[in-house]
Formats: C-alpha cells, structure tokens, sequence
C-alpha cells in the first residue's frame, strides 16, 4: 500500500518471511489463541517425520 513507511514494509516482509518458512516445514498449520486481551497464540502442524511442530507467540488485543 502507498501509504506504508519503510518500517511498516520491513515489518511486512519479516511476516512473510516468517509465513514462507511456516508453510514449508508444517502440513495444515493451524492458529490457536488462547487468553482474553493478553493472548498466547499457537502456530501447530506436522513436521515431515509426522510429528507435531509450531511455535508460540503473545500478543495483547487493544
């Protein structure tokens, strides 16, 4: 979008990024969020061998 700054667009990429490499290494990743305002949030999927994978983030909802 034109009215993104430089910083929003980095912050974009590094989503992407972090998007390309979910879907890469997990079959069906899903997201749970888990909380009110402070949320915990799951990123889960199998891994190649079959097992379970993902990775947790928090973030608060204003």
């Amino acid at each position: 979008m034109t009215w993104y700054g430089d910083e929003e667009k980095a912050v974009a990429a590094q989503y992407r990024s972090l998007l390309t490499v979910v879907k890469k290494q997990l079959a069906n990743p899903t997201v749970f969020k888990v909380g009110d305002r402070t949320l915990t949030i799951y990123v889960v999927g199998r891994d190649k061998d079959g097992g379970v994978a993902g990775l947790r983030t928090t973030a608060v909802e204003t």
